[in-house]
């Protein structure tokens, strides 16, 4: 799994991959790359993550706070939070069941300009292999 690595919030402006994470003791098959994870091993995986967003009541419009989970950079998942400048607050979660070659890679990436606490404990994702066998 890969962990925020900020003691705080962060500003992100849209379209931006989220590169600051560190890995944990979980990682089994898989490396960082550029903040993301590199699938190591081919199968089918749950893939997930969770996102604390901080309260945006000056947002630029009232399109922010969302953020795509993602394999090769093509959205697998969504995280946002209700439109509206006292709902975007907390956290959000979201997963999807994916088949995963050798050197695809996972991340996160805003689709509008997002507000978020990326400490370790609240925003992280990762994957798991489902798929036990030899052959995919």
């Amino acid at each position: 799994m890969l962990k925020g690595t900020l003691t705080g919030s962060k500003k992100y402006p849209a379209n931006t991959i989220i590169t600051d994470f560190q890995m944990d003791a979980t990682n089994y098959k898989f490396s960082l790359v550029s903040g993301q994870m590199e699938v190591q091993q081919e199968g089918v995986y749950y893939v997930f993550a969770q996102v604390f967003f901080e309260n945006y009541p000056d947002a630029p419009s009232i399109y922010h706070n969302r953020v795509e989970l993602t394999v090769n950079g093509v959205r697998v998942a969504l995280m946002q939070t209700p439109i509206g400048n006292h709902a975007d607050y907390g956290t959000e979660s979201s997963g999807a069941v994916v088949k995963l070659n050798v050197g695809d890679r996972i991340g996160l990436k805003t689709v509008y300009e997002s507000f978020i606490w990326l400490t370790g404990d609240l925003t992280f994702f990762g994957a798991y292999r489902i798929d036990l066998s030899d052959e995919c």
